[in-house]
Formats: C-alpha cells, sequence, structure tokens
C-alpha cells in the first residue's frame, strides 16, 4: 500500500514539473533562443573568451526580456513574436531548423548558452531590453555595459535600458548586484572548456551546476581568426518592445483598458496554475482515502483522476487555441485590435504609455 501511495504521489509531481518547466525550458524554446544568439553574435565578438562569453550571455537575456512583453502562452510563441526585422533579419530563419542555422562547430555551446538563460542561471535585470551601437541604445536610455570588438569591420555591442534599472529578472528572481562586474564574473564561472555533452537530445536535463559567480581560471586566449559567420555583422537594430514616440491615443495604446487587459492576463495564468495543482490536491486526497481504506475503489480513483488531467489540460489550452484563433482571422472592431491590444498590455508599454498622458 504505501509502495502505491508513493506512486501516485510520484506520478504528480511528475506531472506538475512537466508542466510549469515546459513553460521555460523545452528543447524547442533553447533551440529558438540558440538561432537567435547565434544570428546575432554568435561569431567572434571578441579575442578573450570569457568577454566574447559574457556577451553571448548577456545577448541571449536581452532576448528574453524582449520576449517577455510578446504575446504568447509559451516562451516558444513569444520568441516567435519578437520584431521579425531585429536580430539580424529575424522573419528570415525563425522557422529554420536549428541544424541549419547554426554552424554545427557552435551548436553545442549556442544550446550552453540558451539553457543557462531559460533555467534562471544568467538573467539580467528585466529592463534591460537594449542591444545595439552605442548611439542608439544612448537615444533610448542609458549604457549598461558593452564588449569591445577585436575584429575589423565589427561594430562594439552595447546593452542598455530605458528609465531605471531594477534588481529583479523575469523569472522573479532578486539579485543583490547588477553591476556589469559581477554579471561578468558570474558569466566567466559558467563558461566550460568542452561543451560536446549539450545536445539536442540533452536539452533541459542538466541540473544547475553554479549559483555563485566564483571566478575561474582564464582559458588561454586562442590566435585570432576570421568570425564563424562573417557576413553577418553584429549591427543590430535597437530592440524596445515599442518605439518611443508620440501618438495619439487610440484603445489600444489607452493605458487604463491596458491595465485591465493586463489583469486578464494575469487571471488567465492564475487560472492555468490552480487548475492543476487543485488536480493533483484532490486527486492524492481521494487517491490516498481509497487506498487506505481497502474499499477496492483504487482503480475507480484512477480512472477519475485521468479524466481530471484531461479536463485541466483542455482548461490550460483554451486560452491558446481563443488567441490562435483570434490571431489568425485578425480580429478588429472599430479601433480595437485584439491582437495589437493583448500585444501592448504588459508592464512596460503601459508605463511608456502613461509617461505619454
Amino acid at each position: 500500500m504505501i509502495k502505491k501511495v508513493v506512486f501516485v504521489i510520484l506520478l504528480f509531481l511528475s506531472f506538475t514539473k512537466a508542466v510549469y518547466a515546459d513553460y521555460y525550458c523545452n528543447a524547442d524554446t533553447v533551440k529558438q533562443v540558440a538561432k537567435i544568439v547565434y544570428k546575432e553574435i554568435g561569431a567572434d565578438l571578441n579575442k578573450d573568451p570569457a568577454e566574447d562569453f559574457f556577451g553571448k550571455l548577456v545577448t541571449a537575456s536581452v532576448i528574453l526580456n524582449n520576449a517577455s512583453g510578446k504575446v504568447g502562452d509559451t516562451f516558444e510563441a513569444k520568441l516567435l513574436n519578437l520584431t521579425n526585422n531585429n536580430y539580424q533579419g529575424y522573419s528570415t530563419y525563425k522557422y529554420n531548423a536549428f541544424e541549419n542555422v547554426v554552424d554545427a562547430s557552435l551548436q553545442n555551446k549556442m544550446l550552453y548558452i540558451a539553457e543557462l538563460v531559460l533555467t534562471g542561471q544568467f538573467n539580467v535585470p528585466k529592463e534591460m531590453y537594449l542591444q545595439a551601437s552605442k548611439g542608439i541604445v544612448e537615444q533610448y536610455g542609458t549604457v549598461w555595459a558593452y564588449v569591445p570588438s577585436s575584429y575589423g569591420g565589427y561594430i562594439d555591442t552595447y546593452f542598455g535600458y530605458p528609465g531605471t534599472l531594477s534588481n529583479t529578472d523575469i523569472f522573479g528572481n532578486v539579485h543583490n548586484d547588477t553591476s556589469p562586474e559581477y554579471y561578468r564574473l558570474l558569466a566567466a564561472s559558467l563558461m566550460k572548456n568542452d561543451y560536446s555533452s549539450y545536445t539536442v537530445s540533452t536539452i533541459c536535463s542538466h541540473e544547475k551546476e553554479i549559483t555563485d559567480p566564483t571566478p575561474i581560471e582564464p582559458t588561454p586566449t586562442p590566435q585570432p581568426t576570421q568570425p564563424t559567420n562573417p557576413t553577418t555583422p553584429t549591427n543590430p537594430t535597437p530592440s524596445p518592445q515599442r518605439p518611443m514616440e508620440t501618438v495619439d491615443i487610440e484603445i489600444c495604446e489607452d493605458p487604463s483598458i491596458l491595465r485591465a487587459l493586463y489583469i486578464i492576463k494575469m487571471l488567465i495564468i492564475i487560472i492555468k496554475i490552480i487548475t492543476p495543482v487543485m488536480i493533483i490536491l484532490t486527486g492524492i486526497i481521494s487517491m490516498t482515502k481509497a487506498l487506505f481504506e481497502g474499499d477496492g475503489n483504487f482503480k475507480n480513483e484512477v480512472s477519475i483522476l485521468f479524466q481530471k488531467i484531461i479536463i485541466g489540460v483542455m482548461i490550460f489550452f483554451i486560452p491558446t487555441v481563443v488567441s490562435t484563433f483570434l490571431k489568425f482571422v485578425n480580429f478588429k472592431v472599430n479601433s480595437f485590435d485584439y491582437n495589437k491590444c493583448y500585444d501592448n498590455a504588459n508592464i512596460t508599454y503601459i508605463k511608456q504609455a502613461e509617461a505619454k498622458k
């Protein structure tokens, strides 16, 4: 009987872990981030391996920050809704296979970098979504750090933020230190000499290995080589979630309307979280009761449990189906554009809209 109870608990735990881990770290999401990082800054940027690795990690984290404000019920969906003309012409490769986009010699490393940011091991503050040349970053906000280019024809890559920088990342983690020096040490501690174990088949299966930025012995600086992707210069266009310009206020730019839509989005997320939790709690109670009462009703409770799981999955995916349908038909009524309003209903854009009024 005890073994059966343990089995039921493990079943619930594995189901819960799969539901929530899949939102951030899964094969498709990791490969999508890896593709963008490679196209944006995949070639050697700096001859110092630690500085080059730092630039790639910050780039990956900035990509997530930009994606977090996009429409989508999964992080992969949000990534696919990034601006098409950013990230070296995102629309030209976002639906292409990972293996066809990323050079074979760098695939393992790009997967490792993507996995680090999607598992919360390296994330810059959530306001950091500017990555471009110095002039463009200063046009939209404040420069936080930059990685100088060691190769002719490549432009130094600057990272920055509009407004005020907080100490919280998109996962809600609080960082006591948000200085570039701290993140450089953290990046150095996460570097590896061998990335061969990070393959498509092992995505998101690695345990978190390092929690504090402990410096490691520097890797010997290799002889200068030509960039891996010389035809793609690192000269990105600005990546703010919305252009900071003055426009007439319409429904999809009214802060009060957007806040109401934002609350609705949060309620949907809460419902999607509560549903599987309630299934787990009620299932454990019912099945444990059936086991200890010994009335032979265990199989019936298992059947009921799986019926609840099916209902829970349906509830979980209903918002996704509705959102996809409305996007497909491009739902508009007068000045209300569903896709635009849903996309704008995020904290960053709401604050920008309030600043305009």
